[in-house]
């Protein structure tokens, strides 16, 4: 399991953008040590939210590369598909995906919003703008 999330964390083999990378680029960005009003707060977190869509939620094949990149075998499909069956669980929609590459997609997805909504959290910020 330490595999798929560090990859998706920060690997220097992901061809796309790390969570840690896009917490960089929003810290960078949006992130004010104070901020004064609660349009400022979801501004701030619409820009996480918008970073989290451009990277996770775009229809990049995330999976097919981790899959191209990493030797394969029974531990890792193992835990490919314990994890899947436990955000699938999470899943506040009907999820059924059949494909391997297609399950690790829908768990960096799912990795990444939950990351990237902890990262809000620890900022003392209002998760509950996530998303509008």
């Amino acid at each position: 399991m330490e595999l798929i999330f560090n990859w998706n964390n920060n690997s220097i083999y992901n061809n796309y953008k790390t969570i840690e990378e896009v917490i960089k680029e929003w810290k960078q960005t949006y992130y004010l040590e104070e901020w004064r009003f609660e349009s400022e707060e979801q501004e701030m977190i619409n820009g996480m939210y918008n970073l989290f869509n451009s990277e996770w939620n775009d229809g990049k094949k995330r999976g097919q590369d981790f899959l191209e990149e990493n030797e394969i075998d029974y531990k890792l499909i193992k835990a490919i598909e314990d994890v899947y069956i436990c955000y699938e669980k999470e899943c506040e929609y009907d999820v059924k995906i059949d494909l391997m590459e297609d399950k690790l997609d829908f768990i960096f997805l799912q990795h990444a919003e939950k990351e990237l909504k902890n990262v809000i959290t620890e900022h003392k910020l209002n998760v509950d703008f996530w998303g509008y």
